[in-house]
C-alpha cells in the first residue's frame, strides 16, 4: 500500500512538472512569435524609411565623404541619381545635383590621372620624352607633388640615360665624313653613350686618349676627351694601363674641321 502511494505521488509530481514545462514552452513560443512580428514590423518601417528622399540624400553624403576610388565615386553618383529620379520634386534635389557634380568631377579626375600615367609610362618606353613631359603637365594639379616630382625625375633620368653600345657599332654604323655625311651621323651628335674600351696613345696637350673596342690597340678606335671627366687628374699624371678595360660614359661630338666624331667623357671607370 505504501509503495502504491509513493508511486502515485511520484506520477503526480511528474504530471505537475510536465504541465509546468509545457506552459513555459508555450510561453516561449508566444514570446518568440511576438519578437518575429516586431522584427517584421521594423523591417517594413525600415523599408519605408529607405524609400524617402532624405534617406537617399544622407546615404549619398556619407558615400561621398568616404569615397576615394573610382568604384566609390561611381556608387555615390548612383545614389544621387536615384534620388533625383525617384523624387524629382524633392527639396533635396538642388543640393543632390551639386554633390552629384562634385562626385562626377572627382571620378573624371581619377580617370584623367590613370590615362595620364599610362601615356607617360608608354611614352618613356617609346623614348617619346616630350610627349611624356607634356602629359605630366596636364595632370600636375591632379596628383601629389611627390608623384609629380617622381615622374619628372624618371623622365629626366630616362631621357639622359646613356645608350649602352660599343665602339665597333658607333664606328661601323655611324662612321665619319668618309661615309658621305650620312644623316645618321648627325643623329649621333650630342647622344650620350656608354661603351667599353682599352686606352692607348694619350695626348695630354689636347687631353685626348684613344680607346679601342677589343683590347690593347685592337678593333675599332675612337678618341676620348677626358678634360671634363673624373679621370682628368689621373691621366694628367699617369699613363693608363693598356690592359685595363674601362667603361666610358659621355656625349658623341664632332670635330668641326674634319667631321670625325669623338666621345666627350663625363665619367671613366675601371671595368
Amino acid at each position: 500500500m505504501r509503495i502504491t502511494c509513493k508511486i502515485i505521488s511520484i506520477v503526480s509530481i511528474l504530471v505537475f512538472l510536465s504541465g509546468c514545462n509545457q506552459r513555459e514552452l508555450d510561453k516561449l513560443k508566444t514570446e518568440n512569435q511576438e519578437l518575429k512580428n516586431r522584427v517584421a514590423t521594423l523591417e517594413q518601417e525600415n523599408t519605408k524609411l529607405k524609400e524617402t528622399d532624405q534617406y537617399y540624400f544622407n546615404k549619398g553624403i556619407d558615400s561621398l565623404g568616404a569615397a576615394s576610388t573610382k568604384d566609390d565615386y561611381q556608387k555615390t553618383i548612383d545614389v544621387f541619381n536615384q534620388l533625383t529620379e525617384k523624387f524629382p520634386l524633392s527639396t533635396y534635389k538642388p543640393k543632390a545635383l551639386e554633390y552629384l557634380g562634385i562626385a562626377q568631377k572627382k571620378l573624371a579626375n581619377i580617370e584623367k590621372i590613370e590615362k595620364g600615367r599610362g601615356i607617360i609610362e608608354s611614352s618613356i618606353n617609346e623614348l617619346k620624352f616630350d610627349t611624356a613631359t607634356n602629359e605630366l603637365q596636364k595632370i600636375k594639379t591632379l596628383i601629389s607633388q611627390d608623384e609629380f616630382n617622381s615622374y619628372k625625375t624618371l623622365i629626366y633620368e630616362e631621357k639622359n640615360k646613356p645608350l649602352e653600345t660599343t665602339i665597333n657599332k658607333i664606328i661601323s654604323e655611324y662612321g665619319s665624313k668618309n661615309r658621305n655625311w650620312d644623316a645618321s651621323l648627325f643623329k649621333m651628335i650630342g647622344l650620350r653613350v656608354k661603351v667599353l674600351g682599352n686606352f692607348s696613345s694619350i695626348d695630354r696637350d689636347r687631353m685626348m686618349i684613344s680607346a679601342y673596342s677589343d683590347g690593347p690597340v685592337q678593333g675599332s678606335r675612337i678618341e676620348v676627351n677626358y678634360e671634363s671627366s673624373n679621370m682628368k687628374e689621373s691621366f694628367t699624371n699617369n699613363d693608363p694601363s693598356s690592359s685595363q678595360r674601362y667603361a666610358i660614359t659621355g656625349k658623341i661630338k664632332m670635330y668641326s674641321n674634319s667631321g670625325d666624331i669623338y666621345i666627350d667623357a663625363e665619367k671613366i671607370e675601371p671595368y
